[in-house]
């Protein structure tokens, strides 16, 4: 059971991250808690986990997140691959 957790925790994480790198604009906690329906801790999780993963680079505190990859269906690509074949 904890498993299957894990893999909608993962589909879900794997649309935000989508979502991250098509934003033209920095991206908020709150933009992500809007989007997908989620809590203020998902959303702010997932954040993290972007950043720790090379995804987004933080900006400050007032100015969000700015995703770190913008070079279209390539960028998004080789993100995905990156986040696929990580290592645990």
């Amino acid at each position: 059971m904890l498993k299957a957790a894990n893999s909608e925790e993962d589909v879900l994480y794997a649309k935000v991250v989508e979502f991250a790198l098509e934003q033209g604009r920095p991206l908020s906690i709150t933009r992500i808690q809007r989007q997908f329906h989620i809590g203020l801790n998902w959303a702010a999780r997932f954040v993290v986990r972007m950043e720790q993963e090379g995804i987004i680079r933080l900006q400050g505190h007032a100015n969000g997140a700015q995703a770190r990859h913008r070079s279209g269906i390539a960028g998004l690509i080789s993100v995905f691959q990156r986040w696929l074949f990580r290592r645990p």
